[in-house]
């Protein structure tokens, strides 16, 4: 996730048998070829590979085609998941996502959980399927697995993790929710980043509502402030 981790996380994940990630979306090239060339050498005598994850900030060119299948499989397959996942891969992907809400609901506006696409999309794609979001244990990978995912993408669980950039506040707030109760509630704002994403409910989010528009570059700066003092909005 961008702003949680940098390279550190990755080598370990990838130390540990995993495919381990560099956010990519907030770093120049300059910071990307620093941290790869950083993973290459913690990691050179596994030859792990990296995954590089970027936002695609820009529109595809139009394809009547491609738009025409995905109307197509539409009829079977009724809002399981992110359009792209349905698309012939003639971008050079070896690898389809099968992504629900729960994986950071960054724009994701169906409402559909992780698992309940998963098999749809095994049988729509003729692609290895990677399950995302909401999984962060072996009782998740076993689901995902049995439901026919190659894979399982992990991020949110790792927020506690000594190689993540976690901030005091935001690891004090974590431990708060995993004891239940109050403090584990959740709901979908744009008040931190100005994009609709999966938040702990907060005082700001009561004050402004979940959805304002007074989010991102407003609260910008007292965001800021406040987590530097250590004070929760």
């Amino acid at each position: 996730m961008a702003g949680a981790q940098a390279s550190e996380l990755a080598i370990t994940v990838a130390r540990g048998g995993g495919l381990g990630a560099i956010p990519c979306a907030l770093l120049s090239p300059d910071d990307v070829r620093e941290h790869v060339q950083h993973v290459r050498a913690a990691t050179k005598h596994l030859s792990a590979p990296i995954n590089l994850n970027f936002f695609c900030h820009t529109l595809p060119p139009a394809n009547p085609e491609a738009d025409k299948q995905w109307q197509d499989v539409q009829i079977r397959i009724t809002k399981s998941g992110h359009r792209g996942v349905f698309l012939p891969r003639e971008d050079g992907s070896s690898i389809s996502p099968a992504e629900g809400y729960r994986n950071s609901l960054v724009d994701f506006p169906q409402q559909i959980g992780t698992m309940s696409p998963v098999p749809q999309i095994v049988d729509a794609v003729k692609l290895p399927v990677m399950a995302a979001g909401g999984i962060g244990d072996a009782r998740g990978v076993l689901a995902a697995s049995a439901l026919g995912a190659a894979a399982v993408q992990m991020g949110t669980v790792f927020l506690l993790a000594d190689e993540t950039k976690t901030s005091a506040l935001h690891r004090k707030r974590l431990k708060e929710a995993a004891s239940g109760g109050d403090a584990a509630e959740t709901a979908i704002t744009n008040v931190f980043s100005g994009r609709p994403a999966r938040g702990f409910v907060t005082r700001v989010m009561h004050e402004l509502g979940p959805m304002s528009v007074a989010a991102g570059a407003p609260l910008g700066a007292l965001k800021k402030a406040a987590v530097a003092k250590g004070i929760q909005l």
